[in-house]
């Protein structure tokens, strides 16, 4: 009999600043060396799923009422810490996110593995994209409340696909 796991620490987000040759099946080589952002994102708000779908509905003369489903919809929010140098200024190695994300308009594409792995482990060839998708970010947001330093980071999905496997090779 299989085992439940806990999601804590279970949830790998990769963010790619460069579109990857399958958008639905990116390959290992493109997501890791994509921005590894579960370090960088805070857990509270975060949200990366499908939405509820469109719908449309008929009715026959004579008939039941039909529903069927239209559009596709999802969703991505999130909230992002900045790094600072501990002698003063940002800290380049870790802002990469904030970068990516700081300009209207830019497109990314996020990824996202959600399994028995943790988080910071590396994806591999053939295990599951839960969900990934091309998105546009708007203005960042200051938060409502803020401790550490952080921005919302508002976004437009485009496309997304679910349940994928990553491909093998460059």
């Amino acid at each position: 009999m299989g085992k439940r796991v806990l999601a804590d620490k279970k949830i790998k987000l990769t963010i790619l600043t460069t579109k990857p040759a399958n958008e639905a099946a990116p390959t290992v080589t493109e997501l890791n060396a994509g921005i590894e952002a579960c370090k960088k994102v805070l857990s509270d708000g975060f949200r990366f799923s499908p939405t509820a779908s469109g719908t449309a509905s008929a009715k026959a003369l004579c008939g039941s009422n039909e529903e069927a489903f239209t559009d596709s919809n999802a969703e991505l929010a999130f909230t992002l810490w900045r790094y600072y140098l501990e002698a003063g200024g940002i800290d380049p190695a870790d802002d990469e996110l904030f970068q990516a994300v700081m300009t209207r308009g830019t497109t990314l594409w996020a990824y996202m593995r959600k399994t028995d792995k943790p988080a910071t482990d590396a994806w591999v060839a053939a295990e599951e994209i839960r969900i990934g998708a091309r998105f546009t970010v708007d203005y960042l947001r200051d938060p409502s409340t803020e401790a550490y330093i952080s921005y919302e980071v508002p976004t437009a999905v485009e496309d997304f696909w679910t349940f994928r496997a990553v491909a093998a090779g460059a």
